[in-house]
């Protein structure tokens, strides 16, 4: 599944949401209430967790519901009809995420760690992570629209970051995380950058 590590601080999160927030075919899912779910253009920031994105020239959002019958339940999927407007949420993830069912290819995370759950100070690994075209052979390919989406926010970031390795000097081998500009140069000032990414909402 396309993966996109990040290093990110609480200043470069503001280029971060910046960039999305001019994006005009990407959509914040967000939770006013328990039980409600809505679409957003924008936000005005973003906290450490996971963030949910809809790519909205790749179709509409699922809505999954749960039957119950003699046997069991089963899930039942339609669309929402105004993400806009918002719609009640029927089903979660096992962690009590958002869920769009298995393998939507129209929605993206954004799993935000500028703070360090190893070592107070320093920076968390953050991602951006898309299931891609993994589901595409039981009928939920990605959108061409999207996947351009996809490189087009990769080559973003890499224009915007340095590429670093997980551990050890900045310059070091191996390196694949792509450092914001204000997290790299904590780095090279010795700050600490996690080595594992933190999944917990």
């Amino acid at each position: 599944m396309p993966w996109l590590p990040l290093y990110v601080n609480a200043v470069d999160a503001l280029t971060l949401v910046s960039w999305l927030n001019a994006e005009p075919t990407i959509a914040f899912i967000i939770r006013p209430e328990p039980g409600r779910l809505i679409a957003v253009p924008n936000v005005e920031s973003l906290h450490d967790g996971r963030h949910w994105l809809w790519h909205t020239e790749s179709g509409p959002l699922p809505h999954i519901r749960l039957k119950r019958g003699l046997f069991g339940s089963r899930q039942i999927e339609s669309i929402v009809a105004d993400p806009w407007a918002g719609w009640d949420e029927t089903v979660t993830s096992a962690r009590g995420e958002p869920w769009f069912g298995g393998g939507c290819p129209r929605t993206f995370v954004l799993n935000l760690r500028t703070r360090s759950g190893e070592r107070q100070g320093g920076t968390g690994l953050s991602s951006f992570g898309w299931i891609g075209s993994r589901y595409a052979q039981i009928g939920r390919p990605a959108q061409a629209v999207t996947t351009a989406l996809w490189r087009r926010l990769r080559s973003w970031v890499s224009l915007k970051s340095r590429k670093v390795p997980r551990t050890g000097p900045t310059d070091g081998p191996d390196a694949e995380i792509f450092a914001f500009p204000s997290a790299y140069s904590s780095f090279q000032s010795g700050g600490w950058r996690d080595q594992n990414p933190d999944w917990s909402s």
